[in-house]
């Protein structure tokens, strides 16, 4: 596996998923107890190379399978990580479903960063499906989480999934200002800046500019976007 994460700090998720494969592999054929670990760890290195159904077949499998230490909460981050690539792959009842399954017991276990995780996501699958009150009110527990544990990360993706609620509810004021605070925790608290998240969030400001007819401003911010980028 130290192979396998080496590839995965290096942002070569392929070869980390392939490495993580053949130690599965090698670990189920030896019945270890590890085979377990290893499968999960396949299944988000899946999810870093975007390859969504796959890593949702890994992770049906995982939750197949018994896990003797911390069995509830390994289960909890099973379902989320199910429900996480079905999201991807636009299947959202079924997504909805995992991800409900996953926030219920986090909330039993008392394990609120998955809570959060799963509520994120749940408010993306509800706005995706015309459901946006219940968006709006999934992606509360994951902002209180953010607030309450001084978490910058999600509060990022939470302020910035709420945004997005409002952005499918056509309430573009609302999501304006959700996108905006985003970026700017993104930028102000964090040591080194992701970019790529910073140039994603300008480009929903600017389709949000468009929308409200402010076509100047929105075509200004493209072109700050593609200077620095082109620079970075």
């Amino acid at each position: 596996m130290g192979i396998a994460f080496a590839h995965y700090k290096a942002s070569d998720y392929n070869e980390a998923a392939a490495s993580t494969q053949q130690a599965y592999e090698m670990l189920e054929e030896m019945n270890s107890p590890r085979a377990g670990t290893a499968l999960r760890n396949l299944g988000v290195f899946l999810q870093e190379a975007k390859k969504y159904a796959e890593s949702a077949e890994i992770f049906r499998k995982a939750l197949e399978i018994t896990q003797l230490e911390d069995e509830e909460l390994t289960l909890a981050k099973d379902y989320y990580n199910l429900g996480f690539a079905l999201t991807k792959l636009e299947q959202f009842n079924e997504a909805i479903e995992m991800l409900t399954r996953g926030k219920e017991l986090a909330s039993r276990i008392t394990a609120p960063v998955i809570e959060a995780l799963c509520n994120e996501q749940l408010a993306f699958c509800f706005a995706s499906i015309g459901e946006y009150e219940a968006g709006l009110e999934a992606v509360k527990f994951s902002i209180d989480y953010a607030l309450l544990s001084g978490n910058d990360s999600r509060m990022f993706e939470s302020v910035k999934v709420r945004g997005r609620v409002h952005m499918a509810r056509k309430d573009y004021e609302s999501a304006l200002s959700d996108f905006k605070a985003a970026k700017s925790i993104n930028i102000e608290n964090n040591c080194i800046t992701d970019w790529d998240a910073v140039y994603e969030i300008e480009e929903e400001i600017a389709s949000i500019l468009d929308l409200l007819g402010q076509v100047d401003e929105a075509e200004e911010v493209r072109r700050r976007v593609k200077v620095v980028s082109n620079s970075n």
